[in-house]
């Protein structure tokens, strides 16, 4: 079999296959096809993650010609991380475990039939890893809808980060100085 790549894009058209190339929207194989996101995160971009534990979205498909899916192994930076045990020939669900440090840098993934002949490579998901977590709740502050822990939704909290009864040397609850 020859190799061939997968792009993701919304229609097929000339723009969009050359933009779904220069975006790394695209999967390398000889035959079965692999799929990832990162908290929605298509392969090519970048992906705002916590460090530590986190999930994915995979899918993958294959057909008689190519044989049965087996695995997917996942790279990070790389190194190989660990992989996911596969059957059949379509898999689509969320896979967790996979602990981002402050300094990853990317995740890949590799997809391999059951005779290891067929298989495919996508690009990567960049990584942005935020490690604050003002609260210690085990939600990153860009994730969490509450960094202080106070029970008010930053959306609607005039202090953000609460400091004891100060808000950022204001006395609660004016905290008139808007800090």
């Amino acid at each position: 079999g020859g190799t061939f790549s997968y792009c993701y894009m919304s229609s097929l058209s000339t723009s969009n296959i050359r933009s779904a190339l220069n975006n790394g929207h695209c999967v390398i194989s000889n035959g079965p096809l692999v799929y990832f996101t990162i908290k929605n995160t298509k392969i090519g971009e970048e992906a705002d993650v916590c460090s530590g534990s986190n999930t994915f979205h995979l899918e993958a498909y294959s057909n008689s010609e190519f044989g049965d899916l087996d695995r997917a192994e996942v790279y990070v930076d790389g190194n190989y991380y660990g992989f996911a045990s596969l059957s059949g020939n379509s898999y689509s669900s969320e896979v967790g475990g996979l602990n981002i440090d402050s300094s990853d840098k990317y995740v890949y993934l590799k997809l391999e039939t059951d005779d290891s002949k067929y298989i495919a490579y996508t690009n990567p998901i960049w990584l942005d890893v935020h490690t604050s977590d003002y609260d210690s709740d085990g939600t990153c502050d860009y994730y969490d809808l509450d960094d202080d822990d106070d029970g008010t939704p930053d959306s609607s909290d005039s202090c953000k980060w609460d400091y004891g009864t100060f808000c950022n040397g204001c006395p609660e609850p004016s905290c008139s100085l808007g800090y």
